[in-house]
């Protein structure tokens, strides 16, 4: 031991490179070596032992590292060189006695990429080592262990369907640098049930590789950097492997999503859906994998579905709608912010049913009513009923959200046919709601806040320049916050929205003012003021355009009037 420890502190390997991928195993056989020179600095006795490595893979260079416990015992990766001795055999004489001293050794390429796994040496017969890592007593037996070739197959869950999918591979320092030939590489073997493969003639443990999966118009595509034997099933998604076909599979399924529809009006083929949105860091995300994303499937009728692991409402996300008209790539980009607005053609940008698509493609009747929003609404919806027993269109209130034309004009797509079937229609946004408009044509469809129609836009804005409002006024004696008036009248028609309606304007000494945008002489309606909704006074019925100063005790038609009710 004592001559052991001396050795120890003598021997050093040159430091190049990088750290090896170490596993450390035994291996055990009989046999004599053939005699060796020392490659390693001189110590006060001659205690070697000498390792033969098999260069199958012509390595221009070969290095030698040794260590044991995990610590290297000559100097750092990728060790000394070892001596070319001929016919492919390279020899590395290790200053250790190894009847004292067992260790590990890797033989690399001096560092450029390509290794062995790490040889155990335990003694002085068992010293023959190949590529992959395996000890012997002779060189033939190193020599035939070779002709038994590790491969890899790896295994792709094709759920978008990609035409005949190609895998490119490439690894650094191979001397094959395409794996699978030339870009893009060689077709994957279907295996059924969409599950595609192909054969890496080595084993990825010792020679991990990067593998490109396209479809074969290199349209889509998903990438991998392989180094587990174990983990060899791939995806749609790229940089995830998983250990079986159920794991891969159930990595797919989501329980939440988001399906959007999209009429085929054009008849495209080659039908696919890419989707995307950005994160908090303005990353892209591709949640249905890079272009061109998923294959859409066949709904019937012209109509196509995708599902996107998403819900619209938490996170928007824009889907392209791509594939071939003819000769030529077509797609369309759309913005989905909610879960009900999804139904999509060339022409929609996302409504709530098949029908209002249609609609808008002229495939069905339907009447365009428009709203001239001059009191600036926000959120402006459509409410729409017909027939015996008032059947609602779209839904139960406020209705659908209508479209913004700007200059204060919006408008719905009512798909009914005016001819057999008139409608109601209520406008309503955060500010108010309109009347229940009747529409039995498709000429007078232009709706002003006071619920009048008219036959063309210049009509309507004209009516709202020319309209009469009411001012009313509220004396504050309760020193109220904020002071709220809401007003209604006919069938629960409210200018001002829902309760508590409006804020008032403070004026002066306690008063405050709201512009009703009805004329009382025309159109009585109901108000009732509050703190904000959380007190209130009485409702009062206003019919009289003289008669609009209110106070707790009733309405007056002066200010004096008004403050006399105090005394």
């Amino acid at each position: 031991m004592k001559k052991f420890l001396a050795l120890l502190a003598l021997l050093s390997f040159a430091v190049i490179g990088c750290d090896p991928i170490v596993d450390s195993s035994t291996d055990s056989s009989v046999d004599t070596p053939e005699s060796s020179s020392v490659i390693e600095s001189s110590t006060v006795e001659e205690v070697t032992t000498d390792v033969y490595f098999y260069n199958s893979e012509e390595w221009e260079e070969v290095a030698a590292y040794v260590f044991a416990d995990d610590q290297p015992l000559f100097g750092e990766w990728p060790g000394d060189l070892a001596e070319d001795i001929g016919e492919g055999w390279f020899k590395a004489s290790i200053k250790v006695d190894v009847s004292e001293q067992a260790f590990n050794i890797i033989f690399n390429d001096n560092g450029k990429g390509n290794q062995t796994g790490a040889a155990y040496i335990e003694d002085d017969v068992n010293v023959y080592v190949n590529v992959k890592g395996n000890v012997f007593d002779t060189k033939q037996a190193a020599i035939d262990d070779l002709t038994v070739v590790e491969t890899t197959k790896i295994y792709f869950y094709n759920s978008n369907e990609w035409p005949n999918p190609n895998a490119y591979g490439w690894a650094a320092g191979m001397n094959d640098t395409d794996i699978f030939g030339s870009w893009p590489g060689t077709a994957m073997t279907d295996e059924g049930d969409n599950w595609w493969s192909i054969v890496y003639p080595y084993n990825v443990a010792t020679r991990p590789f990067n593998i490109i999966i396209t479809d074969e118009h290199d349209t889509v595509r998903t990438e991998s950097y392989l180094t587990d034997p174990a983990k060899v099933y791939l995806t749609i998604h790229s940089n995830v492997q998983y250990t079986s076909k159920e794991d891969a599979i159930a990595s797919l399924i989501v329980e939440e999503f988001t399906r959007v529809y999209f009429y085929n009006h054009d008849e495209w083929t080659n039908l696919h859906a890419y989707v995307y949105y950005h994160d908090e860091n303005e990353v892209v995300v591709e949640p249905l994998g890079g272009w061109s994303g998923r294959k859409c499937d066949d709904a019937g009728e012209n109509w196509w579905t995708v599902d996107v692991p998403l819900i619209a409402d938490a996170q928007p996300f824009n889907v392209i709608f791509n594939g071939q008209l003819g000769e030529e790539n077509v797609q369309i980009d759309l913005y989905i912010a909610n879960s009900e607005y999804v139904y999509t053609s060339v022409n929609s940008i996302g409504e709530n049913t098949k029908e209002a698509v249609l609609a808008e493609l002229e495939l069905i009747p339907a009447t365009r009513v428009y709203f001239y929003n001059s009191n600036g609404w926000e959120n402006v919806r459509a409410h729409v009923w017909y027939g015996e027993g008032d059947i609602s269109l779209f839904g139960s209130w406020p209705g659908k959200a209508t479209k913004d034309l700007g200059e204060g004009w919006h408008s719905i797509l009512v798909y009914l046919d005016i001819e057999t079937t008139p409608f109601n229609i209520i406008f309503n946004g955060s500010g108010g709601q309109t009347g229940g408009a009747y529409i039995e044509d498709d000429v007078n469809v232009y709706i002003n806040v006071y619920n009048e129609k008219f036959a063309t836009k210049e009509a309507a804005e004209e009516s709202v320049l020319e309209a009469v409002t009411t001012i009313i006024y509220f004396y504050n004696s309760l020193g109220w916050d904020k002071v709220n008036a809401h007003v209604w009248y006919g069938e629960g028609i409210t200018p001002f929205g829902s309760w508590p309606g409006k804020e008032a304007t403070a004026e002066e000494d306690g008063w405050y003012s709201v512009e009703v945008p009805l004329d009382v002489e025309v159109t009585n309606f109901n108000v009732i003021f509050s703190n904000d909704g959380a007190n209130q006074i009485d409702a009062f019925y206003l019919t009289d355009s003289s008669y609009v100063y209110i106070t707790v005790n009733g309405v007056f038609d002066s200010i004096e009037a008004a403050l006399a009710s105090f005394e």
